[in-house]
């Protein structure tokens, strides 16, 4: 679950702040504080004039890195949500709701559901989120009431701390992907018809070792599909790497101490969140190497408003779909299957000697 709490703890939609303009802000303030205006005031042979001029100058600059700084600024909690949501062919629909709760203060939060659902912490393989109390100060970290409602406390949470939490998302989804494409001459064509219910922001096909980009799809909409795939060496990291490509790593990859502009930056962060969702929803039994796929990014909300110290929090979420594809292969009287599609089988493996079938 690492890979899910590393994404619950990324918020790209959170402005940074640009360093570069606090730094020349911290340069003119310093050029002005000393050298400028004491030439100035030498000059004018008002040198005492300095005890009043450095306190105002400090006073002002503090103003414009306040008001310069306000759009970074959070005063109150957020939520982060991602949901896994994967669709079935009876058009059944079971979303996996994973929920972060980011505090910039330092203090005691309490989170429960709005309304009649559950909630329950984000259990990873350390125990982490067990209610305890610590040897030596004894005092309590964290409690969790089960009834009559869950809630979830954690008692001095440090400043920007992130809390993580599994939410039921309140019953089941109806809704298909209805996908009839083909696979011939090394090109997927065909129509994908999303009645999902969500808004498809991307959408790809994936097969073993090959991967095709389809765009948006919104929810009501039928795609045409006629697009040349492109290849990946049939690992799953190789597949994340190649749709979200890492600019640290690679044959192209930049140096670890490049400055990223503020959009590459962006971007970065974007990626690098559905770098870490790919990499849970890739390890789960949802993906099956060796079928085709389809998987989508949507901003459609699934869950269901948390109260955060009894107040409803700003809340940024996302979901990452799943859905087998329906595929064929035929090129009139031939059959091309795409490169690792087939799955090969030992039937006696009496002569085998060590093959491995991993």
């Amino acid at each position: 679950l690492y890979s899910i709490d590393n994404a619950l703890r990324n918020i790209p939609e959170l402005p940074m702040p640009k360093t570069s303009h606090m730094v020349f802000l911290y340069i003119v303030y310093v050029l002005l504080a000393a050298p400028i205006s004491y030439l100035v005031l030498k000059r004018m042979d008002k040198r005492e004039m300095m005890w009043v001029i450095v306190p105002a100058l400090s006073i002002a600059f503090s103003g414009v890195v306040y008001i310069t700084g306000a759009g970074t600024r959070l005063t109150e909690p957020v939520t982060n949500v991602i949901s896994l949501v994967d669709i079935d062919n009876s058009g059944t629909i079971s979303p996996k709701v994973y929920a972060g709760v980011f505090t910039p203060n330092k203090d005691n939060i309490r989170i429960e559901a709005a309304r009649d659902f559950k909630i329950k912490p984000l259990r990873m393989n350390n125990n982490y989120y067990r209610g305890s109390i610590d040897s030596t100060s004894k005092r309590t970290d964290s409690k969790i009431t089960l009834s009559p409602k869950t809630v979830l406390e954690f008692y001095n949470r440090g400043v920007w701390s992130m809390n993580t939490l599994v939410v039921e998302a309140g019953g089941e989804f109806s809704g298909k992907l209805e996908s009839n494409l083909n696979y011939a001459k090394d090109s997927f064509t065909g129509t994908i018809f999303n009645n999902s219910g969500f808004d498809l922001d991307e959408c790809y096909i994936i097969t073993p070792n090959q991967y095709a980009d389809i765009g948006p799809i919104k929810n009501g909409e039928t795609k045409h599909v006629n697009v040349k795939p492109s290849s990946y060496f049939g690992q799953r990291y190789e597949l994340i790497n190649a749709i979200y490509k890492d600019p640290y790593s690679g044959p192209n990859r930049i140096k670890r101490n490049t400055r990223l502009t503020p959009e590459q930056m962006a971007e970065f962060r974007r990626n690098l969140q559905k770098r870490q969702v790919l990499e849970y929803g890739l390890m789960n039994e949802a993906y099956q190497s060796y079928e085709a796929q389809l998987i989508a990014w949507s901003s459609t909300p699934v869950a269901k408003d948390l109260l955060v110290n009894g107040r409803e929090t700003r809340k940024y979420e996302k979901a990452f779909i799943t859905s087998k594809a329906n595929l064929s292969f035929r090129d009139g009287n031939s059959v091309e299957y795409p490169l690792g599609f087939l799955r090969p089988t030992i039937v006696n493996n009496m002569n085998a000697g060590n093959y491995d079938d991993y």
